[in-house]
């Protein structure tokens, strides 16, 4: 079964999507390093458990996985790319950029949402600057400052879910969606800056009601 990796930094994000798995036909393994950090040892001791067939599904959860060595995730790959009969591993980390691209690519990343960023009345006020200001100016007057993927996906989250609400009372709401979807896949996928990506997203907001004036 294809690894899942779950990336947030709230425990209850992840004891919410571990609830919604649960079931008598399977047996729930939840790991933590031993010390500081996973080791290559560790790895292996798992690989040898995970080789003795069960007739149930076995789902291993490596809690904040980005605490490993890189042996052992290069041990830990291995076992990707040869996944055991009948089990499920399942990883958590807060920054997905401290993962070898190469876990990250074999595995189903599931993005489950981080401390909220911004509250919605300072999320809406900060739309209110980029639609009224005369130039680009707000760039650097609101609150859109990211320091990681993972921020920017959650803002761009936030403004996707602002202008789907007004749909079918703002003309520009549905290409500016378009734009947002597209500009989340991208980054999502590719290798973007954060920071650049969710600049582009606010310029092209702030266009869109710059031409509809």
């Amino acid at each position: 079964m294809i690894a899942v990796i779950l990336v947030t930094d709230e425990k209850s994000n992840v004891d919410a999507y571990l609830e919604k798995l649960k079931n008598k036909n399977s047996i729930f393994n939840d790991i933590a390093p031993l010390t500081k950090e996973y080791s290559i040892g560790q790895i292996r001791e798992i690989w040898k458990e995970t080789a003795i067939q069960s007739p149930l599904l076995r789902i291993y959860i490596f809690r904040n996985f980005h605490q490993s060595s890189l042996e052992a995730q290069n041990a830990f790959l291995k076992l990707m790319e040869e996944p055991p009969p009948n089990v499920q591993f399942i990883l958590t980390t807060e920054n997905l950029n401290l993962l070898l691209p190469t876990i990250i690519s074999r595995g189903k990343t599931v993005y489950l949402g981080r401390k909220q960023l911004l509250a919605s009345d300072k999320l809406t006020g900060d739309i209110e600057k980029i639609i009224n200001s005369q130039d680009t100016g707000f760039l650097n007057q609101t609150n859109f400052t990211v320091k990681n993927k993972e921020d920017a996906m959650e803002i761009i989250y936030l403004l996707l879910s602002f202008f789907r609400k007004k749909l079918h009372e703002d003309t520009c709401s549905y290409i500016i969606c378009k734009e947002i979807m597209l500009k989340l896949n991208l980054l999502q996928n590719n290798n973007l800056n954060p920071q650049l990506t969710l600049d582009h997203i606010l310029i092209f907001i702030w266009k869109q009601y710059r031409m509809k004036s």
